[in-house]
């Protein structure tokens, strides 16, 4: 009987420091939810509009990539646009910034460069994404009891796979004990971009 005790004290005591370590970290999972669904529609937003301009205009892989694609083929997606010319390129480029402007969104230029050189805004957010991860893998390392950036860099080198299943733990422990109201209120992910853009 007094084992059976001190095990249900202990699982008691694990909860209640779970419970703890998830209040501590809601606003972390929070941020990071909220990051990573903007990053993900703007994404798609950047991917279609670029899409679309390689379906108007042609663009061909050029000489020195062959061993990717035959040079003279047509670039039809944009994660092929790094083959093309470098005069290709900055055309393409420019009217891609051109066409993220005119649906409004942002495309800041880079001071002293050309106007093909901009922050591009799915770019812009996937790397505050990561500035939220980084937050909540340095949250959550001090309830490890382990010092932030220390518990960072040990993720970092364990894999981006172990780096990703620790963030989910992360949020998964959070998620479990919150409301229900919380978690409706991060559900859908267009809605939660849409009212981040104020549209």
């Amino acid at each position: 009987m007094p084992q059976r005790n001190a095990k249900e004290r202990i699982m008691k005591n694990n909860k209640e420091n779970q419970e703890k370590i998830a209040e501590a970290m809601t606003p972390f999972v929070r941020t990071y939810i909220i990051a990573d669904a903007a990053a993900q529609a703007m994404r798609s937003v950047v991917d279609d509009i670029a899409n679309n301009i390689l379906l108007g205009k042609e663009y061909l892989v050029n000489e020195g990539f062959e061993q990717k694609n035959n040079p003279g083929e047509r670039i039809t997606d944009h994660k092929n646009a790094w083959m093309m010319s470098n005069s290709d390129s900055h055309e393409y480029l420019t009217l891609l910034r051109d066409a993220l402007i005119s649906e409004g969104l942002e495309a800041h230029g880079i001071e002293g460069q050309p106007y093909y050189s901009y922050k591009c805004p799915a770019l812009s957010l996937e790397s505050l994404k990561v500035d939220a991860e980084h937050l909540l893998i340095q949250e959550a390392g001090k309830h490890l009891g382990k010092p932030g950036d220390d518990f960072l860099h040990m993720l970092l080198c364990a894999g981006l796979d172990k780096y990703h299943e620790f963030i989910k733990l992360i949020c998964d422990m959070v998620v479990a004990y919150q409301p229900v109201s919380w978690l409706e209120s991060i559900a859908n992910k267009e809605a939660l971009f849409m009212e981040l853009q104020g549209q």
